[in-house]
């Protein structure tokens, strides 16, 4: 009986020795598969290795305008691509009526060749001459006026003493020729408001438009009284 007892503690410490060369075994399987599959692996690429092109297109997928200024705030690179990108901005200033016009048209000339690449724009009507010369691509244009709707002179009741305080506050190097230039430094206008802005449209600049712009299909010039029939 007492070989049996040592038989059977020898085969029990055989079968433990055994099955702890078995988990050792197993867990170095496990840690030779994890490391073979991370040198396997292709590491993500981080942002960074993008090229500009890469992010713009994926920035110019993003309209919502919170999601775009949280991306400009990653770096100054991403504020870079995000101006690049953008294809809509709303200028709008915010000084008094007697300012406004020479406000917006420093606005305009301070931001619009941050963004190449604009193609909707909602301005003061200052900001004209810098829209014309800085933005090729624009395809929709709204300018807000000098003239609110209900302050919209009738052509019966308008005189040169209105005409003359109308103009004195067009702006800097804007003129009624301003949408000619328009015109010509924006061929692919598909769109364009000037409503309740009298100082800056006449016959000379639809006309220009009408030659310039083929693919211009809305036109909104209610409130212009300069235009004849």
């Amino acid at each position: 009986h007492g070989c049996d007892r040592i038989i059977v503690a020898e085969q029990s410490l055989i079968c433990y020795l055994a099955m702890e060369k078995s988990i050792a075994e197993t867990e170095d399987e496990e840690k030779s598969s994890t490391d073979t599959a991370v040198a396997i692996a292709p590491p993500s690429p981080p942002v960074e290795t993008l090229g500009d092109d890469e992010l713009c297109h994926i920035l110019c997928r993003l309209q919502n305008p919170a999601d775009r200024k949280s991306l400009s705030t990653v770096s100054s690179r991403w504020r870079r691509l995000e101006r690049l990108s953008r294809t809509r901005l709303t200028m709008l200033s915010t000084s008094s009526a007697s300012s406004a016009a020479a406000a917006a048209a420093a606005m305009a000339a301070r931001i619009l060749p941050l963004y190449p690449s604009l193609q909707h724009i909602r301005a003061h009507h200052a900001s004209l001459p810098f829209i014309a010369a800085l933005c090729p691509r624009l395809q929709t244009l709204t300018l807000t006026g000098t003239l609110t709707p209900p302050c919209v002179h009738a052509i019966s009741s308008f005189n040169e003493e209105e005409e003359e305080e109308e103009d004195a506050g067009l702006g800097p190097g804007l003129t009624r020729g301003s949408l000619a230039t328009l015109a010509l430094g924006c061929r692919l206008l598909v769109r364009l408001s000037v409503a309740h802005c009298p100082a800056i449209v006449d016959d000379a600049g639809l006309s220009a438009l009408s030659a310039s712009c083929p693919s211009l299909t809305h036109l909104d010039i209610s409130g212009c009284f300069h235009v004849t029939d």
